[in-house]
């Protein structure tokens, strides 16, 4: 221990006099810049260090994506869709071809594809193209869900080579902010993948007409072409179809529907080629604002636009005009949230509609029924061989044109009479003189026809210009 002591002693000399010799030769000022730049260099150092383990982190995520890209990409297939439809220039009828183009993802080993249903509606002749293979493949429609715009199709691939299938996940887990990919055939440019996060979950009132509705948004860049293929975790798991982008000009709102929705309905479709949703028959709008300036209407409820004949509502008394304030005593939130409610409801059940009729309040039961083969339609549909749906910015075929007054026709069915005078694009803007800016307003039009009308006069606007038709018409019981 002396011993010790001694050296530590001579030490310390020795340090002081080298201080006091750095001192002598360079001064203080000197002695505190080496000092201060010493500390400097261990900083930057240390910040470069940092920075490398961030390069490294984010390495790591550009290698997940790559992985999961890989493991997925062999079960995403394009899919064109061909059907005649008839176009009017300067007067003169021809028949067209309309191609259309989407994705899909492989679910199944025995070929079944799952994509939009408004990929394939209307479609005479649907293709498949593989990424392993060269030439497209023919696909017969195994069932459909309008209510989820979701569609299973069947594929036999040639040589009856295996099919690679990507796996569901559960929606459930995802967390807004959670990494997603979206792969597909945006445009027509063959597989694309895109990368972003979950912006929110639960979405609804997404797209007026789909019935159930509770949709991912993200902001992976998803373009037309993209719909129907998947949206993808970082574990490779699909956990969202492609499903909507909202608006024109709208950079970075997309929707999906979730993958836990997805398998239920590819279970069914499978089982059944339909899934069995309850029904009562009602087809509501959003409330009009100025039944909402009203000081006696609810804060948050739907009208009711059309009832369809014979169904559950009309045989309970349910009107057209009707304010659907509630279900059961609860309060309703939009209309996708009406219609979400009684799809799930078990067929048979008996529920209490809180509507107010005019100024008064009053319930009315109604008891749910399966769902029809063949979704209701509105006055016009099944007599001119049509499909309408409310005219909005999104699905307005105008271009520049931004109105939401009108009823859209959105396609002429296969096999319509030559002579129809209207065409896809067209919207109808009168009936039988009197306006129709709102559902309602159009069906009361026909509500309001008394027996023995043979014909109704339509004023249609489109690429024709502002025009007016005479349909054929017969009173529906």
């Amino acid at each position: 221990m002396p011993t010790q002591s001694i050296l530590q002693r001579w030490i310390s000399i020795a340090l002081i006099g080298m201080l006091l010799g750095l001192l002598a030769t360079h001064g203080v000022p000197a002695i505190a810049y080496r000092v201060s730049n010493a500390i400097q260099r261990g900083q930057e150092d240390a910040h470069r260090e940092g920075l490398d383990r961030r390069l490294a982190s984010l390495e790591d995520t550009s290698e997940a994506f790559r992985v999961v890209s890989e493991r997925v990409k062999p079960a995403v297939v394009y899919i064109n869709t061909r059907g005649k439809f008839r176009d009017y220039p300067r007067g003169l009828e021809r028949t067209l071809i309309r191609e259309g183009q989407g994705s899909g993802v492989i679910v199944d080993r025995r070929g079944f594809v799952l994509t939009n249903h408004h990929v394939i509606e209307g479609s005479t002749e649907i293709q498949v193209v593989l990424p392993d293979f060269p030439s497209p493949v023919p696909a017969e429609v195994q069932g459909v869900d309008p209510s989820t715009d979701l569609a299973l199709l069947k594929i036999t691939p040639p040589g009856d080579s295996p099919l690679l299938t990507a796996d569901l996940g559960d929606s459930d887990q995802l967390a807004v902010g959670d990494w997603v990919l979206a792969i597909g055939n945006p445009l027509g440019l063959g597989q694309s993948v895109t990368a972003g996060i979950v912006s929110a979950k639960g979405r609804k009132g997404v797209l007026a007409n789909v019935r159930v509705q509770d949709f991912i948004q993200t902001d992976a860049a998803i373009n037309p072409g993209n719909s129907g293929g998947p949206l993808v975790n970082l574990k490779g798991e699909v956990i969202g179809i492609n499903t909507a982008i909202v608006g024109r000009g709208r950079q970075n709102i997309s929707f999906a529907i979730p993958s836990n929705l997805a398998r239920t309905a590819v279970e069914q479709l499978i089982q059944y080629g339909r899934i069995p949703r309850g029904w009562m028959g009602v087809i509501p709008e959003p409330v009009t604002e100025s039944r909402l300036r009203d000081p006696a209407a609810p804060d948050v409820a739907v009208e009711v636009a059309y009832v369809v004949p014979q169904s559950p509502a009309m045989k309970s008394g349910v009107r057209l005009g009707d304010v659907i304030v509630g279900i059961n005593g609860e309060s309703l939130r939009d209309v996708a949230d009406l219609h979400s409610r009684v799809a799930s409801t078990k067929f048979g059940t008996k529920v209490r509609l809180n509507i107010q009729r005019g100024t008064m309040r009053q319930d009315v039961d109604v008891t749910v029924e399966m769902s029809p083969s063949h979704p209701p339609v509105l006055p016009g549909e099944d007599e001119w061989g049509i499909r309408i749906e409310k005219l909005s910015p999104e699905n307005s075929q105008l271009p520049g044109h931004d109105s939401t007054e009108g009823m859209l026709v959105r396609m002429i069915r296969e096999g319509n009479s030559a002579d129809l005078p209207l065409i896809p694009g067209d919207v109808i803007v009168a009936v039988n003189g009197e306006p129709t800016p709102t559902l309602k307003a159009y069906c009361r039009q026909f509500e309001i026809l008394t027996v023995g009308t043979t014909q109704v006069e339509l004023t249609v606007r489109g690429r024709l210009g502002v025009r007016q038709v005479r349909m054929p018409w017969t009173i529906r019981t």
